[in-house]
């Protein structure tokens, strides 16, 4: 037993310091393992720790015009819902002209710009945050590329757009045109974000 107790003492000199994680029942404290001296992790903090790990992002889509005429709002954020995206603002509104040359700034004065303005002012749209998991590209790979045509049956835009215009629904391409769109269509006070 003496041998033993010499060969783990040797170990832990030459080791220097090690993790020990302890489990119980109401407790998950993890030891920091050193010459004389423990730091411990309360489970909350253990807890603080993996959220930092994981990317949370919020992005914002457009339900746009031919989504509302063909009657799809509802199929759409069940779809986004299903797969974890979390609504954080929500609202029913008719864009402007302003807004758009803004929303559309980087084509504003491409000749077709004029069709999309028509097109985008036709009906109302609803404008949506959402939040979660690396929402971003979760949500473009859930709409399906830009071009209806294009995009795969089972992508958002593969089942119901027609297309490159009318394609259902606009997502944030970024995380900086996300920033840029949330203020864009919704005050601090209209997202509710934990």
């Amino acid at each position: 037993m003496d041998f033993f107790r010499g060969c783990l003492a040797g170990i832990s000199f030459f080791m220097g310091s090690f993790w020990v994680v302890h489990t119980s029942a109401n407790t998950s404290i993890a030891s920091i393992v050193a010459p004389g001296k423990a730091m411990e992790v309360s489970k909350e903090e253990t807890k603080m720790l993996k959220k930092e790990e994981i990317k949370m992002e919020t992005t914002l889509i457009i339900l746009k015009p031919d989504c509302m005429e063909k009657g799809l709002a509802g199929e759409v954020i069940g779809r986004l819902n299903k797969e974890g995206c979390e609504i954080v603002g929500c609202k029913m509104m008719v864009l402007s002209e302003n807004l758009l040359k803004e929303h559309y700034g980087h084509i504003v004065a491409l000749p077709f710009f004029a069709d999309i303005l028509m097109f985008m002012r036709s009906k109302p749209v609803i404008v949506i945050a959402l939040r979660g998991e690396n929402i971003i590209t979760k949500v473009r790979a859930l709409l399906g590329p830009t071009d209806s045509t294009a995009a795969p049956k089972g992508t958002i835009r593969g089942d119901w757009g027609t297309d490159k215009m009318r394609n259902i629904a606009h997502a944030s391409d970024s995380e900086a045109s996300a920033q840029a769109e949330l203020k864009r269509f919704f005050t601090p006070e209209e997202l509710f974000l934990k």
